[in-house]
C-alpha cells in the first residue's frame, strides 16, 4: 500500500507506527517459546533528531546545462540555494531474551516544499524498522530482519549515505557473529521489485575480519576481508553496444588499519568481476591513508591520502572497467566538496587537522583530481 498516495486514510504517521511497532513486538513474542521471558519488563527508550541543511552554490552547478536535468538554457555562472530539512523519531524496545526492535520514522523534505502537513504522510517513511535476536543458542550469534541501515570500514563501498537528506537502509536479514577478537557479517537484501521490468535487485555480502587491541605505543591493528554480489535481473543497464540488460557482479577486497598514540594508518584496495549486459567487468580501486601526529601536540596531525579508481580502457572491446563504488557515502572519506568519487579518478590531497576539544575537528586540505581515463 502506498499510504503517500491515500492521505485520507490516515491522520498522520504516529498512529501508524504506533500500531506497526505494537504489531511488531506481537510477532516476535508470539514466536519465542513461553520459557524465554524472565520477571524483568522490556525496555524502550526513544531518540530522535532535527537536522538543517542549507547550502550555496555558486559559482558552478556539478550538471553540466542540458544534462541531469538542468535546463540547456542555464549558465554554468547562475547560482543557486536550497535549504533541507530532516527529522528522525526513534523507537527501541528491548525485550527479555535478548530480542531487540527498532523503529525510525524519518521525515525529508525541501523546507516549504509540502503545501499542508495536516493530514497526509507525504515525505514520511520507516528509514528503519527491524527485529534482532541476539545470541542464539546461547553463541554470539546475532539475526537481524526487516530494514536496517549498513556501515563497513570507511563507507567507501557500503554506508548510509547520511550526507544526503533521505539517508540509505537496506530491506532484508543480516547475520552477525562475535567470536572474541573475530566478527563475521552475512546479509542478503532486496533492492527492488522486478516485476516492471525484469527480475528482482538483490545484493548480499560476506565481511569477515580481526582485531588486535593495545595501548600507547603499541599498534592496534584491524583487518578485514569481504566479498559483495549483486545481481540485477532488471533492463536498467546499457552494454558498451547499447543493448539493455542485466548486472550480475562482484566486489571483492580486503582494508587494513593499524593506529597507535601518534599514527593511524589506513590500506584499502577492491576488485571488480562479472558480466554486464554481455560485456566482461574487470575493474579495481585502492586507497591508503596515513594520519601522524606533528611536534608534542597529539591535537595536530599531518593527513595524506592517494585514492585511485580504474576507468573504461577502450570504447566497445566488450569490458567493462570503470569501478562502481557500490553503495558509498562519498562525504566521509573523499570531502565535503562533492567532487570525488571512487570511480575513474585519482585523488592525491594532503592536509591538517586539528582536534582542539573532544568531538571537534577542523581540517585543511589541498586535492589534487585527475581522471584515470580521459573518457
Amino acid at each position: 500500500m502506498n499510504l503517500t498516495r491515500r492521505p485520507h486514510l490516515l491522520c498522520g504517521a504516529v498512529p501508524f507506527a504506533a500500531a506497526a511497532f505494537v504489531v511488531a513486538v506481537s510477532a516476535v513474542v508470539s514466536v519465542l517459546p513461553s520459557t524465554s521471558f524472565a520477571a524483568d519488563p522490556p525496555v524502550i527508550s526513544f531518540d530522535g533528531l532535527v537536522r538543517l541543511r542549507y547550502e550555496y552554490r555558486s559559482p558552478l552547478d556539478y550538471r553540466l546545462p542540458g544534462s541531469n536535468g538542468r535546463a540547456a538554457t542555464d549558465g554554468l555562472g547562475d547560482r543557486g540555494d536550497v535549504a533541507l530539512l530532516r527529522s528522525r523519531v526513534g523507537i527501541r524496545a528491548l525485550l527479555p531474551s535478548r530480542v531487540k526492535l527498532h523503529l525510525e520514522l524519518q521525515d525529508a523534505r525541501t523546507m516549504g516544499f509540502e503545501p499542508s502537513t495536516i493530514a497526509n504522510t507525504a515525505n514520511v517513511d520507516a528509514h528503519q524498522a527491524y527485529a534482532e535476536l541476539d545470541s542464539l543458542g546461547g553463541a554470539p550469534l546475532a539475526l537481524q530482519l526487516g530494514r536496517f541501515e549498513m556501515i563497513y570500514g570507511d563507507a567507501r563501498l557500503v554506508g548510509n549515505g547520511d550526507w544526503g537528506n533521505v539517508g540509505r537502509s537496506f530491506d532484508g536479514a543480516r547475520l552477525k557473529w562475535r567470536p572474541g577478537v573475530g566478527r563475521v557479517d552475512a546479509f542478503a537484501t532486496w533492492l527492488a521489485e522486478g516485476r516492471k521490468g525484469g527480475r528482482d535487485r538483490l545484493f548480499a555480502g560476506l565481511l569477515a575480519g580481526a582485531s588486535r587491541k593495545r595501548e600507547g605505543a603499541d599498534w592496534s591493528v584491524d583487518l578485514d576481508g569481504y566479498a559483495f554480489a549483486r545481481d540485477f535481473g532488471d533492463t536498467g543497464f546499457v552494454a558498451e553496444s547499447g543493448v539493455k540488460g542485466n548486472l550480475q557482479d562482484q566486489t571483492i577486497g580486503a582494508r587494513l588499519r593499524a593506529a597507535n598514540d601518534r599514527a593511524e594508518l589506513r590500506v584499502e584496495g577492491a576488485v571488480q568481476n562479472g558480466e554486464r549486459v554481455g560485456d566482461d567487468v574487470k575493474a579495481w580501486a585502492f586507497v591508503a591513508r596515513a594520519d601522524v601526529v606533528v611536534a608534542k601536540d597529539p591535537r595536530l596531525k599531518v593527513v595524506a591520502e592517494y585514492a585511485t579508481a580504474s576507468g573504461d580502457e577502450r570504447v566497445g572491446d566488450g569490458e567493462f572497467n570503470r569501478f562502481d563504488p557500490l553503495y558509498p557515502t562519498t562525504h566521509a572519506p573523499f570531502g565535503y566538496a562533492d567532487l570525488f568519487g571512487w570511480s575513474n579518478a585519482t585523488d592525491m590531497h594532503a592536509g591538517v587537522a586539528l582536534g582542539p576539544r573532544r568531538g571537534w575537528t577542523f581540517e585543511a586540505a589541498v586535492h589534487r583530481l585527475t581522471l584515470v581515463e580521459p573518457r
